[in-house]
């Protein structure tokens, strides 16, 4: 069987596929390179998974920056396509910016306001076939820095459950993988807490999969050594949006009240990051405890903490 085009997996957790999906990739991707660069590449793999639920992989050679997991996961929900939004705990995201104000892809801007309609339209035929949010635009005029890797996201009700499909261009395993998945089931997950029902499958389908040959080592190490986390998401697509512009507000220097951030991990955590970089440890809000999920994360600021507490 030709491993570099068929494959199909039916997995448990988003660890799963560094533990699967990355030794076939290391075993039998081809080696392609784009752009000059060397990758080894799967083409179109269908990979199932069965708990979106648990859509956090950790392992210690993996260096996984949860905070900006979250700001992604915040911005698919507003419009906004203001680089300052995602370059406050990931610099190196001006990188993408043609002009250092905007970001071309930002997929928010491009899905938020349909973001309630879709919703609508699932209520109204649970059947449909059209409950499809496109992120990806084929002008191929715009010469831009910030070309969306993700083309559709496609949503259906069956058997009383939501599952999604996510369609993408591109997807690298060690860089990119990690961060979609955790902010697209995030999202089926709002949808599905907004229709009162179950979560479905996820199903994640790039046409090209690849590693790098810088990470080829990496990727060594996390097959088979790569942990799920099952995170918490009860939020509803209205209450998710006022979390969106909450997180924005924080950014543009209105930072909310600690009993706000009582409500909103997502904000909370990124609250205590801005404190951490800002080496401030007497603010109310470090007596709030984190979700149990985000604690293999934030180790570092333990250390922080307790440096404080012995000044």
């Amino acid at each position: 069987m030709d491993k570099v085009f068929n494959n199909n997996y039916s997995l448990d957790t988003i660890a799963d596929i560094y533990n699967v999906v990355g030794k076939d990739i290391m075993d039998h991707g081809s080696i392609v390179c784009p752009r000059g660069k060397e990758t080894k590449e799967l083409m179109v793999p269908k990979i199932i998974i069965n708990n979106p639920e648990y859509n956090l992989a950790y392992n210690k050679d993996r260096k996984f920056n949860l905070m900006y997991a979250l700001v992604e996961s915040l911005m698919l929900f507003n419009n906004s396509k203001e680089v300052k939004y995602f370059t406050k705990f990931n610099a190196n995201m001006a990188n993408f910016s043609d002009d250092g104000i905007l970001l071309h892809g930002a997929y928010g801007h491009r899905i938020a306001n349909n973001l309630l309609p879709l919703v609508e339209h699932l209520k109204n035929d649970k059947d449909t076939r059209q409950a499809v949010l496109s992120i990806y635009t084929n002008d191929f005029t715009v010469k831009t820095k910030d070309v969306p890797c993700t083309t559709n996201l496609f949503f259906n009700i069956r058997n009383d459950k939501l599952n999604m499909v996510t369609t993408m261009r591109s997807n690298d395993i060690i860089w990119g993988l990690p961060y979609d998945i955790f902010m697209f089931t995030n999202l089926q997950r709002i949808v599905a807490n907004t229709l009162h029902i179950e979560v479905g499958k996820y199903i994640h389908i790039p046409v090209s999969l690849h590693v790098y040959s810088e990470h080829y080592e990496l990727l060594e190490s996390m097959i088979n050594d790569t942990i799920g986390i099952k995170t918490d998401q009860d939020s509803n697509i209205y209450e998710f949006i006022k979390q969106s512009n909450r997180y924005v507000k924080m950014i543009d220097g209105i930072i909310p009240s600690v009993p706000e951030l009582k409500i909103d991990a997502f904000n909370m955590l990124l609250y205590k990051e801005i404190l951490y970089k800002d080496k401030n440890a007497s603010d109310d809000t470090w007596g709030i405890d984190n979700p149990e999920w985000a604690n293999i994360f934030t180790k570092r600021w333990n250390k922080f903490l307790n440096n404080k507490e012995s000044d």
